[in-house]
């Protein structure tokens, strides 16, 4: 870890970075972060996820039940977030998903948050848990972040309910993809999650931060 260089210092150094952060800030007045395309203006009402605008941090700190490869010895340092695009009603996190459970922070908090997980609790990543909806804000917090000092891995850690232009948005800020495969049945995912489209949408792999359709059945093998 000594030498690991995350990639999103690149892009913060070559001005990438803060072009994506413009980049994705339409989608908060017209959302299509995630395929539900519910073309929401959440600077005035809320799309299907339920959140508006403004982020919403439910708790943060070092973390052991993930897997064990994200783990190490200092925990991965999570930031679980209010509101979900997939509200499965089986979630165990359901105060977070549908009630929306935790508090406001501007996106320079959230940088804060990052550096604090790096810098007090020493974890070995951050770890994003449930943040499609909240990209923009995401990554407008990496930028600022990044400035201040933050050189952790960062973790994508989602229910599998993605666009493929976001993910090409998020390309080279992300580097470790942590999809949950939810449904292969569309009859449960309309039944539990209100996405009957689920099965075709998460039939994608991330592998080295590029995408690559496989089937379901060679998912399942």
């Amino acid at each position: 870890m000594d030498t690991f260089k995350p990639s999103y210092i690149r892009l913060y150094e070559d001005g990438t970075l803060l072009k994506r952060v413009e980049e994705v800030k339409k989608y908060l007045t017209e959302c299509y972060l995630c395929p539900h395309g519910c073309g929401a203006d959440r600077t005035k009402r809320v799309g299907f996820c339920k959140a508006t605008d403004k982020i919403i941090v439910s708790s943060y700190g070092s973390h052991f039940g993930e897997e064990d490869v994200l783990v190490g010895y200092k925990g991965s340092g999570t930031i679980f977030f209010g509101y979900c695009n997939m509200r499965y009603v089986f979630c165990q996190n359901y105060e977070l998903s549908f009630g929306g459970e935790g508090r406001t922070v501007s996106n320079e908090e959230l940088a804060n948050i990052m550096l604090y997980i790096q810098n007090h609790y020493r974890c070995h990543n951050i770890n994003l848990v449930s943040p499609t909806h909240f990209v923009p804000n995401i990554i407008e917090a990496i930028y600022i972040a990044v400035g201040k000092g933050l050189n952790l891995p960062i973790v994508y850690n989602t229910g599998g309910y993605e666009k493929i232009e976001i993910l090409k948005i998020l390309d080279g800020i992300i580097d470790i993809y942590m999809p949950d495969f939810k449904y292969f049945s569309s009859e449960l995912a309309m039944k539990f999650s209100k996405v009957p489209d689920y099965p075709n949408k998460a039939k994608f792999v991330f592998v080295n931060r590029k995408l690559y359709h496989i089937s379901i059945e060679n998912w399942a093998s």
